[in-house]
């Protein structure tokens, strides 16, 4: 299912001013016991009920597959934890041209840049489309923005809202509820207190994932394997918690507060996506459990592999040593490709290809990579996945945000929720007009005392 690696990280084969010691584990016994047990004694209670959702029944969302059937198009309309896990799933397990060669369509409208919008608009064709508008508060500015053209545009074309239009948002509250409500839209409710980015195995996940055939059963299934490997294992030897107590401790006791996933198959790319709002909304707190002033987190950046190595490589071999990297991959790859070079042979740069196959080469270029920073003392792991399907992707994510919730306990913040994001919604309601932030657009006014701008103009 699971493989992580931690070889790269000891001292003994790393250097002792990069690495930990083979027993990390026991220098901090007590803080990762504690951060275990809270976690388990929270399970199921308030913003910890993401740890019981691998075990909901999902009978009602594949009975109402046959509605989603019924359309060519399926577009969409969110923003963050609303969308990211569902792109993720989507280029995982679907092919890389998926809506080229199927017809069957999938679009995302996650931005509120007027392009994102209007160039799937061009290419759907309303009468076969169905609109997912996802936003757990029910009044996202994106979102709902998005929303009110589409509404429009399927009222104008005298379409039925109703057969083109699900709501994915909060029960009761939130203005998407009220549309809903009123104009009878088909509407799956998000749990109350599952965060946005915890939500991939709720209706926010599984809506977009039954118009893609993707088995939501086998989702939940990995998930439940893992829940119960976490839950058997000691802690001492529960890689989870080991991989959320690595993170922590090259942030904080070795200074490395960059955390850099290569993801070394194409169809892992998006999971780092995913994974990197996971981690930054979720750590990224300015105050500890104690109110006090501590500006945690370490901050995420996604590559790709092999071809990152042509662009940041260079940096993180010679650069600051303020970098801990996590390989991302998967033991078997979707598609092989054997190399035949034929009379190309006399050219040394394709001679050596012979009878090799593209999977030797990507692992062999991992590990190259591998030893590479070893070599110059730049601390890395690796986790691994047997397969890339939705029994070990559903794994995989789960256990993600089990490391997430660990390494929250160490930081000692709250890792579900997101004040710095709030803010900015905040100021954006203001500058928009919205009714009732009269006086945050007044505190931004005042705030600005002075602009320095530069044009270069023709």
């Amino acid at each position: 299912m699971l493989t992580f690696d931690f070889s790269n990280i000891l001292k003994k084969n790393i250097g002792e001013e990069s690495g930990l010691l083979d027993d990390f584990y026991d220098q901090h016994n007590t803080i990762i016991r504690e951060a275990y047990k809270k976690i388990e004694n929270s399970r199921g209670k308030s913003t910890y009920k993401f740890m019981e959702l691998p075990y909901q029944k999902v009978e009602k969302f594949l009975e109402y597959k046959h509605k989603l059937d019924k359309f060519d198009y399926f577009v969409l309309v969110g923003i963050g934890g609303s969308s990211l896990g569902s792109y993720a799933l989507f280029k995982s397990l679907k092919h890389k041209n998926h809506n080229i060669i199927n017809d069957k369509k999938i679009f995302f409208v996650d931005n509120s840049d007027p392009a994102t919008l209007n160039e799937v608009l061009d290419v759907v064709k309303l009468d076969k489309t169905v609109f997912n508008v996802v936003t757990k508060s029910g009044s996202t500015a994106e979102t709902m923005s998005a929303f009110s053209v589409i509404f429009n545009l399927l009222k104008k074309r005298n379409l039925d809202l109703r057969k083109h239009i699900i709501a994915t948002t909060s029960k009761q509250k939130g203005d998407l509820f009220s549309i809903a409500q009123k104009y009878d839209l088909d509407t799956f409710y998000i749990p109350e207190d599952v965060g946005g980015r915890y939500s991939i195995f709720t209706p926010v996940g599984f809506i977009p994932a039954l118009f893609l055939d993707i088995d939501i059963k086998n989702l939940l299934e990995g998930a439940k394997f893992v829940d119960s490997a976490w839950r058997r294992k000691q802690v001492e030897n529960n890689p989870i918690v080991l991989s959320g107590l690595v993170n922590y401790l090259y942030d904080k006791k070795m200074n490395r507060n960059i955390l850099a996933l290569m993801c070394y198959k194409d169809k892992l790319e998006n999971i780092g996506y995913w994974y990197q709002q996971l981690w930054a909304e979720s750590l990224g707190k300015k105050y500890n459990h104690d109110n006090e002033i501590v500006e945690n987190g370490s901050t995420p950046i996604i590559l790709r592999g092999a071809t990152d190595q042509h662009s940041v490589l260079q940096l993180f071999m010679e650069g600051p040593h303020d970098k801990l990297i996590v390989f991302l991959d998967s033991e078997e790859t979707p598609t092989n490709i054997n190399f035949k070079v034929d009379e190309l042979k006399e050219f040394r740069s394709l001679s050596y290809f012979n009878d090799k196959s593209s999977k030797e080469l990507i692992n062999s270029e991992l590990k190259g990579v591998k030893y590479a920073l070893l070599k110059a003392e730049r601390p890395n792991y690796t986790i691994k996945i047997d397969k890339i399907d939705e029994y070990h992707l559903g794994g995989l994510l789960y256990a993600l945000e089990l490391q997430t919730v660990l390494s929250s306990s160490l930081y000692r913040v709250n890792p579900f929720d997101q004040p710095g994001v709030e803010e900015g919604k905040k100021a954006t309601y203001a500058l928009m007009g919205r009714d009732g932030y009269d006086e945050k657009r007044k505190e931004m006014e005042e705030n600005i005392q002075k602009k320095l701008i530069y044009k270069i103009e023709k």
